[in-house]
């Protein structure tokens, strides 16, 4: 299985903000792995806002699912100012009561679909928000990297804040109108995962799990939002061990940090030399991903 490139990390280049492809260009998710089934090769179908035509609430327009998938159904929306592509896997109908899968895409990348047969993928509804900036040929969540060593932690913290603080809107909103089985599990690569820590302590009664790969958030938010008697999601958290651009000793400490204040929080270690994620991360993934799921489902039997 090929890994994921890291995204670039340069500049932020401008786009007029109805352009935004889901094309052949598109990196190699790190989501191919999900676990859901046989995801199979990602997917080449072009999902393109048009001026006049801005999705704005969950009434949602139809986009084609990928070429010859089949039990992949696609919704796209724009919810608080995100793009949010819906897609139901398995033999479901779109509005059915299902468990929730938030994905979380990397800084540079762009969310990618799933496609091939999921016949027999469990029913299944996946929801993949799109960072707000352009950057590169992809979308960022944050207007800094993590690489940016010249910036106080605060700022960094000050954007993951903010960011996480809209994202949970948003899922509130997809909840509310979207029969749920428990609560979304969170999962994310990179920015993503940063995305993924931030929900886990910031809205933690609206989240069932969280996977973070990859990710790593300033210890102040730590502090600011672990609280004593409150009740945290599981955190199963993964990370390639010489990852050169989030480095793992600092992810590490923020897991057992989290650990030593009474949540369950687990960190899985990798020999992965990459800013991505080998074959053994992306099958351990799928596991933690699938039992997450599985336990929103037999909480409400």
């Amino acid at each position: 299985m090929e890994a994921m490139p890291h995204p670039d990390h340069g500049a932020t280049t401008s786009t007029p903000r109805g352009e935004r492809v889901i094309g052949r260009r598109g990196r190699r998710a790190w989501l191919q792995a999900t676990g859901l089934g046989t995801l199979g090769v990602l997917s080449s179908v072009h999902l393109t806002d048009r001026p006049g035509n801005t999705l704005k609430s969950l009434s949602g327009a139809y986009a084609p699912p990928p070429e010859g998938s089949r039990f992949v159904q696609v919704r796209e929306h724009e919810l608080v100012g995100l793009r949010v592509t819906e897609v139901v896997l398995g033999k479901a109908e779109l509005d059915d009561r299902l468990p929730m899968l938030v994905h979380f895409h990397g800084r540079g990348d762009q969310p990618h679909l799933p496609q091939g047969d999921h016949g027999g993928t469990p029913q299944t509804r996946l929801i993949f928000p799109w960072a707000p900036d352009r950057l590169g040929d992809g979308y960022t969540w944050y207007p800094l990297s993590v690489t940016d060593r010249s910036r106080d932690e605060k700022v960094l913290g000050h954007y993951i804040r903010e960011q996480s603080d809209v994202v949970d809107k948003m899922l509130r909103e997809l909840v509310s109108r979207r029969p749920t089985l428990g609560r979304p599990v969170v999962t994310g690569f990179s920015q993503g995962a940063m995305m993924t820590l931030a929900l886990a302590l910031r809205h933690a009664p609206r989240i069932g799990g969280a996977v973070p790969v990859a990710g790593w958030m300033p210890n102040f938010l730590v502090d600011e939002n672990v609280q004593q008697g409150k009740v945290y999601p599981p955190i199963h958290a993964m990370h390639g061990r010489g990852d050169p651009i989030v480095k793992a000793s600092p992810a590490v400490a923020l897991i057992a940090r989290l650990r030593e204040l009474g949540l369950d929080a687990t960190m899985e270690v990798f020999e992965a030399n990459d800013h991505a994620m080998n074959k053994d991360m992306h099958a351990r993934h799928r596991e933690i991903v699938i039992e997450l799921l599985a336990d929103q489902r037999r909480a409400l039997v």
